[in-house]
């Protein structure tokens, strides 16, 4: 009995395919090859997304020491201004101060509630 069945065994592996099997090895490749694609531009996408933040905070970086540089320098000047009283120019420093953090604050709240897509735009694989 087991040499029907290799003989069976050997019968349909050396017969021709038929269409329908060749079709759906097709299909199958063609699933393989278009996951294969779409996890290679998932990583292609999330490098240029990582390049573009490792850039944009280096640039960020560079730029707050800039500015950290100047408003010291802009205190340094309000400060020793001999013109007027101490209580007045630290006042002065303190409004300035108060003023550029609050504007701050307001500019990346409204920039983080931009930067979020709402949930039905957001793309899933």
């Amino acid at each position: 009995m087991s040499m029907a069945y290799e003989s069976r065994a050997a019968q349909s592996s050396a017969a021709p395919e038929t269409p329908l099997g060749q079709a759906l090895e097709h299909v199958v490749e063609a699933s393989q090859r278009v996951v294969v694609d779409r996890i290679e531009l998932l990583r292609l996408e999330t490098y240029a997304t990582v390049v573009r933040v490792v850039r944009g905070a280096m640039l960020a970086g560079i730029g707050i020491f800039a500015v950290c540089i100047a408003w010291t320098a802009l205190m340094g000047i309000i400060i020793a201004v001999p013109e007027t009283v101490l209580p007045v120019r630290l006042a002065v420093v303190v409004l300035l101060n108060a003023v550029v953090g609050v504007v701050i604050v307001i500019r990346e709240m409204h920039q983080v509630e931009q930067s979020v897509p709402p949930a039905e735009e957001r793309r899933t694989i």
